[in-house]
C-alpha cells in the first residue's frame, strides 16, 4: 500500500535504521540493483546520512547532496546514489514516504534522475503522477508531512 494511502497509526516506524534494516538495504543495493557496496562503508554511513534527512524533513527544507556527503564523509558521486538508495529501500519497507526526495542538486534545487529510478524500483513509481516534477512535489509534500508531525 503506497503510504499516503495509509492514515497515520498505519504509517511505518521512525527513527534510526536497524542493523536488521540496514542489512536488507546492503542487500537490495548489492544483489537487486547490482551494485557493490562494501558492508562496513555501508552500515556506518547509511544511518548518518538518514539521520541528516531526518533532520531536514522535520526542518521542511531540502539538503545538497555536496552537504549531505560531507556530512556523511562519503563521495558524493561515487557512493552517495547508493546509500539513498537504501535509504529508500528502507523507507519503503516502513511503509514511509520517499525521504531520499530531500536530497538534491545544488544548481537546480531537484533530486538526480535516479530518485525516479527507485520509485519505478521500489514499485512506487505509479502512486505519484505522470509528470516527472508533480511527482517529486508529491513526494516532498508527503515527507514534510509525516517528519513535520514529530517536531
Amino acid at each position: 500500500m503506497p503510504p499516503s494511502d495509509t492514515t497515520d497509526s498505519e504509517q511505518g516506524q521512525r527513527g534510526p535504521p536497524t542493523e536488521p534494516e540496514v542489512k536488507d538495504a546492503h542487500k537490495f543495493v548489492t544483489e537487486d540493483l547490482d551494485r557493490s557496496a562494501r558492508w562496513d562503508t555501508f552500515s556506518n554511513r547509511l544511518p548518518r546520512v538518514h539521520e541528516r534527512l531526518v533532520q531536514a524533513a522535520e526542518s521542511g527544507e531540502n539538503i545538497e547532496y555536496g552537504p549531505l556527503a560531507d556530512y556523511a564523509d562519503t563521495d558524493p558521486r561515487r557512493y552517495m546514489s547508493k546509500l539513498l538508495d537504501g535509504i529508500g529501500y528502507i523507507e519503503r519497507q516502513r511503509n514511509n514516504p520517499p525521504l531520499t526526495v530531500l536530497a538534491v542538486h545544488a544548481g537546480n534545487g531537484e533530486p538526480d534522475d535516479s530518485f525516479l529510478d527507485l520509485l519505478e524500483g521500489l514499485g512506487i513509481r505509479g502512486h505519484y503522477s505522470a509528470i516527472d516534477e508533480k511527482a517529486i512535489e508529491e513526494a516532498r509534500r508527503e515527507v514534510f508531512k509525516k517528519y513535520g508531525e514529530a517536531t
